[in-house]
């Protein structure tokens, strides 16, 4: 069983993978943004964050950067239904992001118990 911590603004997504996650018997915390997500970094330590892209407050690129430069061991999911960050495809920016693996948006429910898995069994 793994400390997974779950980013994503849009509440029924959130919500739909604390349940997968919770099936699969892992621990799991929700934050609704990155900036949310700092409260819960700071408390306590995860063996994976899955993060969207695109959220307020404070975005998926800033939380990646600053979980690399605070918990390196912590591996990252990163999530994102596509558009442009900053005149730059959304697809080619997280391939710029030091995630540790990413799904496009919307992914079936066996794709993401996948990434997961191949996640947190490379900790292992």
């Amino acid at each position: 069983m793994a400390k997974v911590l779950v980013v994503e603004d849009i509440a029924y997504t959130r919500d739909g993978m604390c349940d997968i996650l919770c099936s699969l018997g892992h621990y799991v915390d929700a934050a609704t943004d990155g900036a949310d997500a700092d409260v819960f970094l700071k408390l306590f330590k995860y063996d994976l964050v899955v993060t969207d892209i695109m959220m307020p407050h404070k975005n998926g690129f800033e939380l990646v950067k600053d979980i690399r430069k605070n918990t390196p061991s912590t591996k990252i999911l990163v999530i994102s239904g596509g558009g442009n960050f900053y005149n730059q495809d959304i697809c080619d920016a997280i391939s710029d992001v030091a995630s540790d693996k990413s799904i496009q948006k919307p992914f079936s429910k066996r794709e993401f118990i996948s990434s997961v898995n191949d996640l947190i069994t490379e900790g292992d």
